[in-house]
């Protein structure tokens, strides 16, 4: 989400909100992490909790924010609850995952011989895969190795082309 899509959610709960009393602000974003509080109350409500969870997702400073609210006459209290609550937000929403690891590489090779207590050895050579990824909330990617067989590679080569074919699919929607 951008900040012109902020923008636009800003012009949204400003009309939806009327002459609504916005000292309500502090205690709508405080709920939208609390685990006691459901959510709700008026659509402008909605509007504004979307909008702080959109600018903690997406790590805005209190300039970028701001600047995305322009003049909404609820700024001042979205900010002053954003700058209180944004690091609390945070780590309830990293606890929940919203969003996914990203995958930031992928290496392999090709590992020799494998040994059994059967044989001593194997001609079945083997590929060795490391993915790296940084999961939700950290900068630091992690490592996850696995080891297969010339058809267990082949069978997850399929697997991801049938993901491939069906992001391919959707996305043309």
């Amino acid at each position: 989400m951008t900040v012109s899509t902020i923008t636009e959610l800003a012009q949204q709960c400003t009309t939806e909100a009327g002459s609504a009393d916005f000292s309500v602000v502090d205690q709508i974003c405080h709920d939208l992490f609390s685990s006691k509080v459901t959510p709700s109350g008026p659509a402008w409500h909605s509007l504004l909790r979307r909008i702080f969870a959109e600018a903690v997702r997406n790590n805005l400073t209190n300039e970028d924010l701001s600047g995305a609210l322009g003049e909404a006459p609820f700024t001042d209290q979205l900010l002053a609850a954003y700058e209180k609550y944004r690091e609390d937000a945070a780590k309830a929403f990293e606890s929940v995952g919203f969003h996914y690891p990203h995958l930031v590489e992928a290496q392999w090779k090709i590992s020799g011989l494998m040994e059994s207590d059967s044989e001593k050895r194997i001609k079945a050579p083997l590929c060795e895969m490391t993915l790296k990824s940084i999961p939700t909330g950290t900068a630091k990617p992690e490592a996850f190795t696995f080891v297969c067989t010339k058809d267990e590679l082949l069978e997850l080569q399929g697997i991801v082309a049938d993901a491939e074919s069906m992001l391919a699919k959707l996305s043309q929607k």
